[in-house]
């Protein structure tokens, strides 16, 4: 509740004064201000000129009047100045009360002027009832207003402004007074703009849009109306869709043809109900009408299509089930669509073709019948989109397509999230492709897209598909917990895969068959529950990429060729390579380690080249060849292994220039008819023998067999090697051990400084020895004993600590000695 103070004074002068009678104005001032000034200027019109304007002013309880008058351009002066106490009027009731003075005023030539002002003060208790109201009762209350008293009410105060300005109210108002299509001069979006301006109403649409003018805005009220509307100069409409839709129907013809350089279309419900082939809204030539919060669907051709450079902004519409295409733009047409809801089309949900170029922002598009979207020729700008439960594919590109698909989300299509193929391309990045039947991104044909930052997982089948002749880059994406591989490459697919995460697959990592090609650089591919790359008949590259921590192998290559470089496997619960079933592939410079099984498995006919590896610290062999495997090893490091370092089992192979030592186990392992060639080795330091022949052949020359903690080399078993040209040195127990029927050639060997015998023979072992040399040994040069036996001929045995030759037992009896130079030694024959 408020105090106010009105006041009104009346000027009374000399009827030959200047000034002259009735002069009236009237003011108000609040009494709880300490002091507020009201300044009345004189706006009569026979009020002389130099009288400019009125001041009151209120300081405690006076009352300031005073006059001013101005004279051409000079400092206003003071006419007249009157003072009133008010404390004298403290206990009256809220009653009028008057007052008047008076005084005189000289003039030029003693003339006097006499005027009298009086005042009439009366005191107000002002109740604000609406503003003691909430926001809702207080805009029900004035409800019941009509148009002039509701713009009266805004002037009361701040909160009657407010809620006196209200849209809804000017709104109501308007509904009461217009029945009908109304016209509204200009683009004007406030109701009350409109309630004070619309003329009509109008019986039709039609009638409406002969009488509108370019840029006035028609308003439609709820109701169901049959006609097709043909727009071809700048206006809006808007449907008045409060007490229900604006449902526009049109048979044989498009619903709505727009055609201007500009306007906007809202709140609309729009549908083409067939006899033909038309469209529901068609937007042609070079305008930027929009759309927002309408309803369109069709019975015939395209929901909405855009054409002939038109480019038109739709927001926030439902365009919905179509008998063929949702959205379709072509020649040229552009557009900006977000925030709508496409779906439930019986082809597409959005088409583009030939050289349409619109950009799509957060909108949902799903449940096509055909795809989410489909790409012909053309180009386009999707971002932020979800995109899912279409029934081909979620995103289709085709014959030269090369869109940018960015942040958007592919998922739970019913069979693919991307398709791409026939010279298809595209820029993909940052989405999200997830949850699909089949893969969730698959490329042929010439297909040649670029994927940058992507994440595409959990789908029913491979993630990534490449097949007949697609290509495309990969760089930087997430691949993980796909059904089957992560990524999948067949029949001519050649991408290039750069930087990715390939892991937690319930399948593999990367599986490349059937003549699968591809360059995979600088990936990561692990955690996969099968193989991390399998290769079968394929011939792809892989260069700097860690595969590790698979659940089965790391790389396997059946059949298959290929490069592998510079890559790290290791950790992988099996072997972390494994080659088998020919082909011809070669690993190099990887580093190949701390596998749960072997480092490298090569069986059943399994070839390949292995060069310059670092192979090691694997639970099994380090490598392992068996079934027929036939491998060439070239200056690799195969070392600290926690079993043998290399096993040959029932195969072949070439090891040249390797360096073998540290293994737990022999450093080499040649058993069950084994045949490999060994050439400039060294095997050495290793924690137990060097070279383990069993039941085998092989050939070894220039190796140099050093410093292994048991036998540098046991022949056994049958074994019947040829060893040529090695250096067997510095052993810590035997240089050469041959026993339990072992046989061989040993020609021209250099066995040195062993800490047990060089050559010790037994158990019914029978090789051939020629010109070798056994010196400086800790020990016995060559023992003999146990039934051994064998040829020693032309050999030098010299230098040794004990006898050079030694033959222990009665049952030796196949013992051959001829030319050998046997000095400096203690000789027991």
């Amino acid at each position: 509740m408020e105090q106010l103070w009105a006041f009104t004074i009346t000027l009374q002068g000399e009827q030959d004064a200047d000034f002259p009678k009735g002069a009236y104005c009237a003011a108000k001032y609040h009494t709880q201000l300490q002091k507020q000034t009201y300044t009345i200027p004189w706006e009569q019109p026979h009020i002389p000129a130099h009288f400019k304007f009125l001041n009151v002013s209120r300081d405690s309880n006076n009352i300031s009047i005073k006059l001013y008058t101005r004279n051409g351009f000079s400092k206003k002066k003071i006419f007249l100045s009157h003072a009133i106490d008010l404390s004298c009027f403290s206990d009256i009731q809220d009653k009028p009360l008057k007052t008047s003075f008076s005084f005189t005023k000289k003039k030029r030539k003693a003339k006097k002027v006499v005027i009298t002002a009086e005042m009439q003060f009366q005191r107000y208790w002002l109740i604000d009832f609406i503003s003691m109201l909430p926001n809702e009762l207080g805009l029900k209350v004035l409800g019941y207003l009509d148009g002039q008293s509701l713009h009266d009410a805004s002037k009361v105060s701040k909160r009657w402004k407010l809620l006196a300005d209200s849209d809804s109210l000017w709104h109501s108002l308007y509904k009461k007074n217009y029945n009908g299509i109304t016209i509204v001069p200009g683009f004007a979006n406030l109701w009350r703009i409109r309630y004070t301006s619309a003329r009509g109403p109008y019986s039709t649409i039609n009638s409406a849009m002969f009488e509108i003018s370019p840029y006035e805005t028609l308003i439609i009220p709820t109701g169901t109306y049959h006609e097709s509307i043909n727009i071809t100069h700048p206006m809006q409409i808007i449907g008045d869709n409060s007490d229900g839709p604006v449902k526009i129907s049109s048979s044989g013809r498009n619903v709505l043809f727009f055609r201007a350089q500009t306007g906007l279309v809202r709140n609309l419900t729009l549908h083409q109900n067939g006899g033909g082939r038309h469209f529901c809204v068609s937007i042609t030539g070079s305008g930027k009408v929009v759309m927002e919060d309408c309803d369109i669907s069709s019975d015939s051709l395209a929901c909405v299509a855009i054409t002939n450079k038109a480019s038109p902004t739709l927001r926030r519409n439902n365009i919905h089930s179509g008998a063929s295409v949702g959205v379709l733009v072509y020649n040229h047409g552009r557009g900006h669509l977000s925030e709508n809801l496409i779906h439930g089309h019986s082809s597409s949900c959005v088409e583009i073709r030939s050289d349409g170029s619109p950009t799509f922002v957060n909108n949902k598009i799903y449940d096509g019948k055909h795809c989410g979207v489909l790409i012909i020729e053309a180009n386009g700008v999707f971002e932020g989109n979800d995109i899912y439960n279409n029934q081909i594919a979620g995103i289709k590109l085709r014959s030269g397509a090369n869109p940018i698909i960015q942040n958007n989300k592919i998922h739970h299509g019913k069979q693919r999230g991307v398709v791409i193929y026939n010279g298809g391309l595209g820029y993909f990045k940052g989405n999200d492709i997830y949850g699909n039947h089949h893969s969730g991104v698959k490329i042929r044909s010439d297909g040649d897209p670029t994927f940058i930052s992507n994440r595409i997982y959990k789908g029913f089948s491979a993630g990534i598909l490449i097949q007949s002749g697609g290509r495309g880059l990969f760089q930087n994406n997430k691949i993980f917990a796909n059904a089957l591989s992560g990524i999948e490459i067949r029949k001519g697919g050649d991408p290039r895969i750069q930087h990715c995460r390939v892991y937690d697959g319930t399948g593999g990592g990367v599986y490349i068959h059937s003549g699968g090609l591809g360059v995979l650089e600088s990936n990561y591919i692990y955690n996969n529950a099968r193989t991390g790359v399998k290769v079968k008949d394929a011939r792809p590259i892989l260069r700097r990429n860690k595969i590790y921590r698979g659940i089965s192998a790391g790389i396997g290559v059946k059949d298959g060729q290929g490069t592998y470089e510079f890559n790290e496997i290791y950790k992988n619960s099996r072997s972390n390579v494994q080659i088998t079933n020919g082909g011809n592939s070669v690993f190099r410079d990887n580093i190949i380690r701390d596998g749960k099984q072997f480092g490298i498995l090569i069986s059943d006919g399994g070839t390949t080249l292995l060069e310059r590896n670092n192979i090691y610290g694997n639970a099994l062999p380090n490598v392992e060849v068996i079934k027929g495997g036939n491998p060439k090893l070239i200056n690799n490091d195969i070392h600290h292994g926690k079993a043998t370092g290399i096993t040959f089992h029932d195969s072949n192979g070439v090891m040249r220039e390797n360096r073998i030592y540290q293994n737990a186990m022999p450093g080499i392992k040649i058993c069950a008819n084994s045949n490999p060639v060994l050439v400039r080795n060294s095997i050495c330091d290793g924690l137990s023998t060097g070279v383990l022949l069993d039941n085998s052949k092989g050939i070894l020359q220039e190796n140099e067999i050093l410093r292994n903690a048991l036998a540098n080399v046991v022949v056994r078993e049958k074994a019947n090697p040829v060893l040529s040209q090695n250096k067997v040195n510095d052993g810590q127990q035997v240089g050469i051990l041959v026993h339990h029927y072992g046989a061989g050639i040993f020609e021209e060997n250099s066995i040195l400084r062993n800490h047990f015998a060089g050559v010790e023979i037994r158990s019914g072992g029978r090789p051939t020895f020629i010109r070798n040399h056994i010196t400086h040994g800790r020990s016995i040069g060559v023992l003999i004993q146990n039934n051994g036996g064998g040829l020693l001929e032309d050999n030098e045995i010299n230098d040794n600590h004990k006898e050079g030759v030694v033959i222990l037992g009665d049952d030796n009896q196949d013992v051959c000695l001829l030319h050998n130079h046997v000095f400096h030694n203690n000789i027991t024959m």
